[in-house]
């Protein structure tokens, strides 16, 4: 994400869909998404018809957005600062400081818009951080950890994100 020093206009419009859409259920579901229709949104975007992503339910969209920061070369939270931010995950006033002073400006842009617009999704924001969290705070690709290990750094990524979904 570095370079961008906003969201993509993409990534708004999907945001902004999900949160008009009146969720039922949780916004993620059990349920693998249609790789077709995946494929139909990335045609949307290439071809810049964020227009279409509306014939599209708001579970699909988050579903691609997750995967777009999934695949994003350097994460929102680039891999240097994934030690820093899970040993300030349990303290909100550590985590915020970190945000602010050390991140690069355009990461913490990205970030402040991307949590901004995710605190205004009406799902379990524990949910929503441990789904985000997974694709936003990601380890360097070398950094190995046990299976319990795993455990608690989801655990740290949820209480991480958590500072940045509540108001």
């Amino acid at each position: 994400v570095e370079g961008f020093g906003q969201l993509p206009a993409f990534v708004v419009a999907i945001l902004e869909m999900i949160l008009q859409h009146r969720l039922e259920h949780d916004l993620f579901g059990d349920q693998a998404p249609d790789v077709e229709q995946l494929q139909e949104i990335e045609d949307a975007i290439e071809t810049d018809n964020l227009d279409q992503l509306r014939r599209f339910e708001a579970p699909l969209l988050a579903e691609f957005l997750v995967g777009w920061l999934d695949r994003l070369y350097i994460p929102v939270l680039p891999y240097e600062y994934f030690e820093r931010a899970m040993y300030n995950a349990h303290d909100a006033r550590l985590s915020r400081l970190m945000m602010e002073e050390i991140l690069p400006r355009e990461n913490q842009t990205v970030f402040h818009h991307l949590m901004h617009q995710l605190a205004r999704v009406p799902t379990k924001k524990d949910t929503l951080a441990l789904i985000f969290g997974l694709v936003l705070i990601k380890p360097p690709v070398d950094w190995t950890w046990s299976r319990s290990a795993e455990h608690q750094l989801n655990r740290k990524r949820v209480a991480f994100l958590r500072h940045f979904l509540e108001p």
